[in-house]
């Protein structure tokens, strides 16, 4: 008939098969990472070092660290504190962006910002603008850091130096005559240096009685272990 469509009786075609593919472990689980910028001191070598350690990452901004980060050319993803900090032009800026008001007097705003990226789910995280302005402050914001550092996988980066908390060993890469301090928050035991200047072998490093500071590398790594306390290390930049 006109019209009629003409039907078969053969077999039937096998239906589409599906494919899954197994991504290779590295890429099945991509760490989220984060770019924390606190209300302290900036300048362009630690924004730079920061923007490109943290390319895709979410900018989080400690309340008045989003006028820092507005005038270094960085736009924020969240501002979080108890924006007793931010100025009118910033807060006109950053209108679209997620603000989140955390009023409480009990913990600093950097603190906030790091129980807000523990929440998110974070594990890379750079941060910078934690030094500068008033020592108290300063001294403040690293205490705040120690306390979460086995949180995070930390890039701490202040205007002249990056900086690394020291529970065990590290080694790092550098280049020779690179400044290198050792500063012990806690007291450090068995301190023990290779590849610098003045190097130290299984000796004590404690506040108010020795430090470590304007060391300095003689190749292109050098490494620090201790046996016990906590060390913070400043690698020149």
């Amino acid at each position: 008939m006109p019209g009629q469509m003409k039907t078969t009786t053969g077999p039937r075609p096998e239906p589409m098969r599906s494919w899954v593919f197994a991504l290779p472990s590295n890429r099945r689980k991509m760490k989220r990472r984060a770019l924390l910028i606190a209300n302290g001191e900036l300048n362009q070598t630690d924004v730079q070092f920061g923007m490109d350690t943290c390319k895709r990452g979410l900018i989080i901004a400690a309340d008045g660290g989003a006028n820092q980060a507005i005038e270094a050319g960085i736009i924020p993803d969240v501002v979080i504190g108890d924006m007793d900090s931010i100025q009118p032009q910033t807060k006109e800026l950053l209108a679209a962006k997620r603000w989140i008001l955390k009023p409480s007097q009990e913990m600093g705003d950097l603190e906030k910002a790091l129980l807000f990226c523990q929440e998110e789910g974070i594990e890379e995280l750079t941060i910078i603008g934690f030094t500068g302005g008033r020592l108290d402050h300063a001294l403040g914001n690293l205490s705040v850091l120690a306390r979460y550092d086995r949180v995070f996988q930390y890039r701490l980066f202040s205007p002249h130096a990056e900086l690394f908390f020291v529970r065990d060993t590290i080694t790092l890469p550098s280049n020779p005559g690179t400044p290198v301090s050792l500063v012990p928050l806690d007291k450090a035991q068995g301190v023990t240096t290779k590849g610098l200047a003045y190097p130290l072998c299984s000796e004590p490093l404690s506040v108010g009685q020795r430090e470590g500071t304007s060391n300095r590398a003689t190749g292109t790594q050098f490494s620090i272990s201790i046996a016990s306390g906590l060390l913070l290390v400043f690698r020149g930049l």
